[in-house]
């Protein structure tokens, strides 16, 4: 095994409402396209907010992405 998933000092709590609001309908097994139409947002947008998200909290996956966000207790699954 690799070395343990974690986010330094709560990768998730620099991520904006609607950055959170995109992971936990990730989490709750969203496509891009469907919450998009969920959130009245275009697809491209959604991407954007995954991508930023990733960004803020280190993850190189939307999995890991998910993973850390849930760790950190800011969304719940």
């Amino acid at each position: 095994g690799g070395a343990p998933i974690e986010s330094s000092n709560g990768a998730g709590s620099k991520l904006t409402d609607r950055e959170r609001q995109v992971v936990r309908l990730l989490a709750l097994g969203s496509t891009t396209r469907q919450i998009a139409g969920d959130l009245y947002l275009s697809p491209d947008t959604i991407r954007s907010h995954v991508r930023n998200s990733m960004a803020k909290t280190g993850a190189h996956t939307r999995a890991q992405l998910v993973a850390l966000v849930l760790g950190d207790g800011l969304i719940e699954g």
